[in-house]
């Protein structure tokens, strides 16, 4: 099992750094590194990471996608969305870009733009309950109700406590027009 299953991330750093110096020209190395960062918070060696990413391969989806969750989560919201966009340009129907975008337009006030790209993500299961939480949060946040309640029912057989919590939070939020 790797550091990264068990969720000892600050562990992971090294194993890659070591990696790279042997063999720097694998994107999907610094993809993973980048993805290693973000989950430790360090979200400018995370953009960094995903650039490396991108330089080797301009044509990765996963470096696109990464690029996106650390800009996004450093405010650089534009240009999330468009290392989102481009993302699915290279991998039509990508979930995860799909709804991050979707978050990304929410955050920008671009409610008719989240709405549309969300449609894309309702009924789509990752057996990812935290991903599965995210969407349903999103989709209660932009009054898609009824997708919300979908993905509170996925949670339930997925991850009962989150369930639990979500359903505090949709029996709280008052539709939206």
């Amino acid at each position: 099992m790797s550091y990264c299953e068990l969720g000892e991330f600050a562990l992971a750093v090294e194993p890659f750094k070591r990696a790279l110096s042997l063999g720097p020209e694998f994107a999907e190395v610094y993809v993973t590194l980048g993805q290693v960062y973000g989950e430790l918070g360090q979200k400018e060696k995370a953009v960094l990471a995903a650039r490396d990413a991108l330089r080797l391969d301009p044509n990765d989806p996963d470096a696109c996608l990464l690029l996106g969750r650390a800009l996004q989560e450093s405010g650089t919201l534009l240009e999330a969305v468009a290392a989102y966009e481009k993302s699915i340009e290279l991998k039509p129907g990508q979930l995860h870009a799909l709804a991050y975008l979707g978050d990304a337009y929410l955050q920008l006030g671009r409610l008719e733009e989240a709405r549309e790209i969300l449609s894309h993500t309702s009924g789509v299961s990752l057996n990812d309950p935290k991903f599965q939480y995210f969407l349903a949060e999103l989709y209660l946040k932009i009054g898609m109700r009824e997708e919300a309640s979908r993905e509170h029912e996925a949670l339930k057989r997925l991850d009962p406590s989150l369930a639990e919590a979500f359903a505090r939070l949709l029996g709280s939020s008052p539709p939206r027009s």
